[in-house]
């Protein structure tokens, strides 16, 4: 009894392949793995801003700043905050 060479179907049936994004994050991540070249006199490399950043990985523009608290607000608030954390130091 031979097995038949059956065909998968459905979302097994899909070409596999690399996509876009995964072939980006893989060549970055390769030039990243890459020892620098710049150092530092200790020996250490030199940093360089946002060049370990992978493309995609964070959204495009500005996050949303935090809302805007008036004074009264974040005092209300830290003076909860230290009430729970005396409440929690007291031995009762």
């Amino acid at each position: 009894m031979a097995a038949e060479a059956t065909r998968p179907e459905g979302w097994f049936a899909r070409p596999i392949g690399p996509s876009g994004t995964v072939e980006e994050a893989s060549r970055v991540a390769g030039r990243l793995a890459a020892p620098s070249e710049a150092a530092t006199g200790a020996g250490l490399p030199v940093r360089t801003p946002k060049a370990h950043l992978v493309p995609g990985a964070f959204a495009e523009g500005t996050p949303a700043g935090a809302p805007r608290r008036s004074a009264e607000e974040v005092r209300d608030r830290l003076r909860g905050y230290l009430s729970g954390v005396e409440r929690g130091r007291s031995p009762e």
